[in-house]
């Protein structure tokens, strides 16, 4: 069984700076209904992701916030042919990217202090409906864009079962 300290210690990884290994599937499987705005917002490819997440106001999205708050910028490196040659034996060369986060933590510090500066709240995770965004059968929490269904949440697009 997943403990409330484990889910912390999964969000601290997936907040740390290196590409998240996790799928889509694995995401929503972990994370719910949040598991497209957490990998969105953990990538740091999208800003307008941490601006959707800044209008959901639930627990969880406060939790989320902060670890967007504090994440490091986003590194990836990636292997791209080159002439082959004495430095590049192989005919390869490694092409490291450095997604600076800064906007997004700024909007999520932003965020928080508009909320009042919530402290995070590890217990959250203890409720196994934390990871919806609206409850079971009504029609969309205010500031999302989801039905209660189990479809995946992606800002500035219909939710489709």
């Amino acid at each position: 069984m997943t403990t409330s300290d484990d889910l912390r210690r999964e969000l601290d990884e997936l907040f740390s700076g290196k590409p998240p290994t996790m799928t889509r599937d694995e995401a929503a499987a972990r994370f719910g209904d949040y598991g497209d705005l957490i990998l969105g917002a953990a990538t740091g490819a999208s800003e307008v992701v941490v601006q959707h997440l800044c209008r959901i106001t639930t627990p969880v999205s406060s939790n989320v916030l902060h670890h967007v708050a504090t994440m490091d910028d986003v590194t990836s490196e990636r292997l791209v042919e080159v002439p082959y040659d004495a430095e590049h034996p192989n005919g390869e060369k490694v092409v490291v990217t450095v997604h600076r986060c800064d906007r997004a933590r700024r909007l999520a510090r932003n965020a928080l202090r508009a909320r009042g500066d919530p402290s995070y709240d590890v217990a959250v995770y203890e409720d196994p409906d934390c990871w919806r965004l609206a409850p079971a059968g009504a029609s969309g929490q205010a500031g999302s864009t989801t039905t209660g269904s189990p479809a995946r949440t992606v800002p500035g697009r219909r939710t489709v079962p």
